[in-house]
């Protein structure tokens, strides 16, 4: 028993400075951040279009074109990222 206290003792020890050894003292431990994250903007054209042209007489002209263009304009962006850069 006291040669098995002993050995444990001894890895114990071992182990301890095998640990702190991987690390400056005083530094966190390394962390990885990487990652990507993805930006949705969603904008209502016909909206905008509406807003533009609420004074002007020639809402005929405003129909027949909104008839042409998508009601909805969508763009995304994305961020891609790690512990040294970025990019937008």
């Amino acid at each position: 028993m006291k040669k098995f206290l002993s050995v444990a003792f001894i890895f114990l020890c071992f182990s301890r400075i095998s640990l702190t050894a991987q690390t400056k003292a005083g530094d966190p431990p390394p962390i990885s951040f990487k990652g990507k994250i993805t930006f949705e903007r969603k904008n209502n054209v016909h909206k905008q279009m509406e807003e533009m042209m609420k004074n002007q007489p020639n809402s005929g002209m405003l129909d027949q074109v909104k008839k042409q263009i998508p009601k909805y304009k969508i763009d995304i962006f994305e961020l891609f990222f790690n512990n040294e850069q970025s990019l937008y």
